[in-house]
């Protein structure tokens, strides 16, 4: 028997031709709130950092390297946060959450925590939308 989650992913390639990097998107997203709240047991806590983050990217860094591995492809871990405070928490515990995400099933060489900047601070991907 097929998994629902199966089925709705077929179905939504059908519908849409960019449906895989949508899919993974959504998946990056799960895996990001999973390591969230991995690493800030209080609901509370997770949810304030869920709720000052503007985005979550998983990207190939384009800019020219050096070295013996110059050839190989760099991935960054891009997380924009609005708040100061927020930033500076996430910043400290950086590292174990970088643990959490790639625990989570996340491959990436660097966690980058940027502002978000201009129209980034109206995103709000992962605010509760019942508040």
């Amino acid at each position: 028997m097929k998994k629902l989650s199966s089925s709705i992913e077929s179905y939504i390639r059908a519908l849409c031709p960019d449906a895989d990097k949508l899919i993974a998107s959504t998946k990056r997203n799960a895996n990001y709130v999973e390591g969230i709240r991995t690493v800030w047991k209080d609901e509370l806590a997770a949810k304030m950092i869920l709720e000052h983050t503007n985005a979550f990217y998983i990207r190939e860094d384009d800019r020219p390297k050096k070295g013996m591995f110059k050839d190989r492809p760099y991935i960054l871990c891009e997380i924009c946060i609005d708040d100061p405070a927020i930033r500076s928490e996430v910043d400290t515990r950086r590292e174990l959450l970088t643990l959490a995400l790639k625990k989570s099933g996340l491959s990436f060489d660097e966690l980058i925590i940027k502002p978000a900047r201009r129209g980034m601070r109206d995103r709000h991907p992962f605010k509760d939308p019942t508040r």
